[in-house]
């Protein structure tokens, strides 16, 4: 009898896929691990701003590189504590924290752009700080995990937001329904006491 053929190694292809079927199957997962990503080249551009600031030859634009770090630190500490409590990824925090990174995509965008410009203007061996490649570099990279987050916390909304009992407390609130003076909503605006069959109490028209 012929020998079994021996199993042949799964191809990379067929392992990449693999590892993509993983990573969609944890979204949270992807989320949080993209999010340290992103955190690390933001501390890492954050030192780069201050170098390029301290040499910047327009103040203007050490001002807006800095202040950009500052917002980008904002947003990391932000999102890190909205991320890893589960009582505080309520749909306002995780709407605000959508509208921040799409924000902080666009920023980051400029910057690497006007970064870009000043290198072109002044090459490395003469520009105003050494720094500036690495601002180019690291704003480029914080776009593309911005942007990469943006769109999937859009599409994992549904995962990242916690079903919280708020429906309860928005009701008390603001009723949708009449309230009877136990407290009690009625199950239809035609079943309160003294309401027509249009809903309206006869007494009050």
């Amino acid at each position: 009898p012929q020998a079994a053929p021996a199993p042949q190694p799964p191809s990379l292809a067929k392992m990449a896929l693999d590892a993509v079927r993983g990573l969609i199957s944890e979204p949270m997962k992807v989320i949080w691990y993209t999010w340290v990503g992103g955190v690390a080249l933001s501390f890492c551009y954050v030192i780069s701003s201050f170098f390029v600031a301290g040499q910047a030859l327009s103040s203007a634009y050490g001002f807006s590189v800095v202040f950009e770090g500052l917002q980008v630190v904002a947003y990391s500490v932000g999102g890190t504590i909205v991320l890893k409590n589960a009582a505080y990824r309520s749909p306002l925090a995780i709407g605000f924290l959508i509208g921040l990174s799409f924000m902080l995509t666009l920023d980051m965008l400029v910057v690497a752009v006007l970064a870009g410009a000043n290198l072109a203007a002044f090459p490395l061996p003469s520009a105003p700080a050494p720094a500036e490649g690495a601002v180019v570099a690291f704003s480029v990279m914080l776009f593309i995990v911005y942007l990469a987050l943006t769109c999937m916390m859009i599409l994992f909304k549904d995962v990242l937001v916690q079903q919280s009992p708020l429906a309860a407390e928005d009701e008390a609130a603001f009723p949708s329904r009449p309230v009877y003076d136990d407290g009690a909503y009625a199950d239809d605006p035609a079943s309160a006491p003294g309401a027509t069959a249009g809903g309206y109490d006869s007494a009050v028209l």
